[in-house]
């Protein structure tokens, strides 16, 4: 839940940045689009539709699967998914599944019987992050962490965001962006990275909405802990008045 959030707030503020660096769209314009959960009964988090417009004028969409791991099922889901994007909009659209972490089993292409589909697979990991930071690509530093020498430059990405022009809404969703998709990689880097930038870090709407699950996660499991230790509790004052009270018969 919370790498689907981080990567959304990415695609929310660097769309264009993020198709030109991954895709090598040249992109006039995009947006992106917004199902409503009665459109569907397969919506998905990190299920992503992209309306882009290019230079030439030729629109088209774009679907971006994200994975934190590779799954066996990723090609139908992702077929099935343009398929239905392109019945509702009318329009020709490019497949993307961008792999987080390492995975042998990771292929961009599906074959049955009668259906052969391609789609573009990018590796992440396989990305080396020494070129964004020494570009200074800044929507791209978020997901440095999950690239080749990422770990031992994370903390630098982190001053070169801190320290930009950017305005300080959007520092805060990229750093936020940022800490969460590090915990990929190392739990303690991510909390050093919070810890760093706590006080930007709460004023984003992705910490926000994680901190509000959390407190929901947690006020439920709390009523549900609180519903079985009170029937426990209750069972076992039951056996022992029943125990007492046989005694007393007897």
């Amino acid at each position: 839940m919370q790498y689907d959030i981080a990567l959304k707030e990415l695609l929310h503020l660097c769309q264009q940045d993020i198709l030109a660096t991954l895709l090598q769209l040249p992109v006039r314009e995009s947006t992106l689009l917004e199902e409503k959960p009665q459109e569907t009964v397969s919506l998905r988090r990190s299920d992503f539709v992209l309306q882009v417009t290019q230079e030439d004028g030729e629109s088209f969409l774009v679907l971006m699967e994200f994975q934190t791991q590779w799954q066996a099922n990723v090609p139908l889901r992702l077929l099935e998914y343009r398929v239905r994007q392109c019945n509702r909009t009318g329009l020709d659209a490019i497949s993307v599944v961008l792999l987080l972490t390492p995975s042998a089993q990771a292929v961009s292409e599906y074959r049955d019987r009668e259906v052969q589909y391609r789609y573009r697979l990018i590796k992440l990991y396989e990305m080396d992050a020494t070129d964004f930071i020494r570009e200074k690509r800044l929507c791209m530093l978020p997901l440095t962490p999950l690239m080749q020498h990422g770990p031992e430059l994370v903390f630098h990405a982190d001053e070169l965001i801190a320290t930009s022009d950017l305005s300080m809404d959007v520092k805060a969703e990229m750093l936020t962006s940022m800490a969460l998709l590090t915990g990929l990689v190392s739990e303690k880097m991510a909390k050093d990275l919070v810890k760093r930038r706590y006080d930007m870090l709460t004023q984003s709407a992705g910490y926000q909405f994680i901190l509000q699950e959390g407190w929901e996660k947690g006020w439920e499991k709390g009523r549900e802990e609180g519903w079985e230790k009170g029937r426990a509790e209750g069972r076992a004052e039951g056996r022992a008045e029943g125990r007492a009270e046989g005694r007393a018969e007897g």
